[in-house]
């Protein structure tokens, strides 16, 4: 068993500066490889790829990225065993009002993130790291292809909202944003998955 602060404690000291994402990554690493000796629950660890993780969380913190759990080490295992499904960490962010008024570039951003999608199921990481800019990953190349081989799985393979997932954003928010908690909000009036569906439809993609 792995002793030391909850998650939320762990959250509240990175919101405040009090400890970063990489001490954080370092602590629970070094908890994770004496315990799993014994234990054998970890089928995948990928130190390395998790700590240079940890430092592009620590890096968009210090620009004022406030996103849920940025910084907070966990497995897909945890995720699921909490939230009861995956935790959706990025979409497009835009106002009903500007849905409303832009329904074509709304169907088009959908179908651009569908399409890349399954861009991204269908190459190795070899190829998709061929792709990026040189920026992103000349400092390590090693690091980096073993973090893309670890990241491609999160990845929606549909760009649908899992109810679960969406459930789950809410659930965090709450805890940590007072107007967010005290509001009464229906999850399911704040994302639609009306022109994903509308991509797949033209893509051929079957639900």
């Amino acid at each position: 068993m792995l002793h030391g602060p909850t998650a939320t404690e762990c959250l509240r000291r990175l919101e405040a500066g009090e400890l970063s994402a990489v001490e954080l990554c370092e602590a629970t690493l070094a908890q994770i490889e004496t315990a799993d000796r014994e234990l054998n629950a970890v089928a995948a660890l990928g130190g390395e790829a998790v700590l240079a993780a940890a430092a592009e969380a620590d890096a968009a913190r210090r620009v004022g990225s406030r996103a849920p759990l940025l910084g907070l080490p966990v497995t897909v295992k945890d995720t699921i065993a909490v939230f009861g499904g995956e935790y959706p960490a990025g979409s497009f962010y835009v106002l009903t009002s500007w849905v409303k008024a832009h329904p074509v570039e709304s169907e088009k951003l959908a179908e651009a993130m569908v399409r890349t999608l399954q861009w991204i199921h269908s190459h190795s990481a070899e190829e998709i790291m061929a792709k990026m800019p040189k920026e992103f990953t000349a400092s390590d190349p090693a690091i980096y292809l073993t973090s893309l081989k670890n990241m491609i799985p999160t990845f929606s393979t549909t760009g649908l909202m899992d109810p679960k997932g969406a459930d789950a954003v809410l659930a965090v928010f709450s805890d940590f944003v007072p107007e967010i908690k005290n509001a009464k909000i229906d999850v399911k009036t704040t994302y639609t998955d009306e022109f994903v569906k509308k991509a797949h439809a033209k893509l051929g993609i079957e639900p």
